[in-house]
């Protein structure tokens, strides 16, 4: 019985280990963490870096398809740029977007890539 526990603390803790500075300059969201979480307590640690990389694999994909219809490649590298050169000056947090603003509409909700990892994990066999 306490295989199974530690199998769903090991699998719930390392979504969290691993993505916690992506949380902290805000570039997940804690919905996206806590769901990686979930999924991590189902399917174990070995299931969970799976869909992990999927998951980041379909968020490439679908942040290629954004930028593409948008046709804002040019603004979000420079934001990106600007960003970087921003965050090594300041000792605080500094967010990677600006909820309302020039940037709104640019937020992709990574937990679509999750799902579509999830669901080609299940559908094809591989957790």
């Amino acid at each position: 019985m306490l295989d199974g526990v530690w199998i769903w603390v090991v699998g719930a803790a390392f979504p969290i280990a691993c993505l916690w500075l992506l949380y902290y300059g805000r570039m997940m969201g804690a919905g996206d963490v806590k769901t990686l979480s979930v999924i991590g307590g189902f399917y174990g640690l070995h299931g969970v870096v799976r869909i992990m990389l999927y998951s980041f694999v379909f968020g490439a994909v679908l942040s290629v398809i954004h930028v593409v219809r948008r046709r804002n490649l040019v603004f979000r590298l420079r934001y990106l740029v600007h960003y970087m050169a921003e965050s090594m000056g300041k000792k605080g947090r500094n967010p990677y977007y600006v909820e309302k603003g020039e940037v709104e509409g640019a937020l992709i909700p990574f937990t679509l890539a999750i799902a579509a990892a999830v669901a080609f994990a299940e559908l094809f066999g591989q957790v």
